[in-house]
């Protein structure tokens, strides 16, 4: 009988092309690396969904007029964790520290990391906002 499976870890994050990869793996955010290191779950049975809008050629107008469509792909995990990325100073609910935040507290953005060609080639740009779920 298989195992049961667990509850995927799912994050927001943001993308981070690297052309330092060469390959098709990502490195994960913190959060999620921990929860599958908790997990013990091995490297080569993670499997990493990316879920982002991709902004749809004027060719391919979507049936409900949309201007992107959305796109999901499966990848695996390098076994890495993604270097932190600090959050900014200056967000969109002001200074930090004026809306109820410590201000000493420093937050890191959660980051995918994966390789500059194989990301374009897939329709992601730097930056740019994804749903990663892993599940080990």
């Amino acid at each position: 009988m298989a195992p049961a499976s667990k509850k995927p870890a799912a994050v927001q994050a943001e993308v981070a092309l690297l052309h330092s990869l060469k390959n098709c793996l990502v490195n994960l955010p913190a959060s999620l690396v921990s929860v599958l290191v908790n997990a013990n779950a091995v490297a080569q049975n993670v499997v990493v969904e990316l879920t982002y809008r991709q902004a749809s050629p004027d060719s391919t107008a979507t049936p409900n007029g949309a201007k992107s469509v959305q796109r999901s792909v499966f990848l695996g995990w390098t076994g890495m964790q993604a270097q932190r990325k600090p959050a900014p100073v200056v967000g969109r609910d002001g200074i930090a520290g004026s809306r109820g935040t410590p201000v000493g507290r420093e937050q890191d953005l959660a980051v995918v990391e994966l390789d500059a060609t194989f990301g374009r080639l897939l329709g992601l740009a730097d930056g740019q906002k994804v749903h990663t779920m892993a599940r080990g």
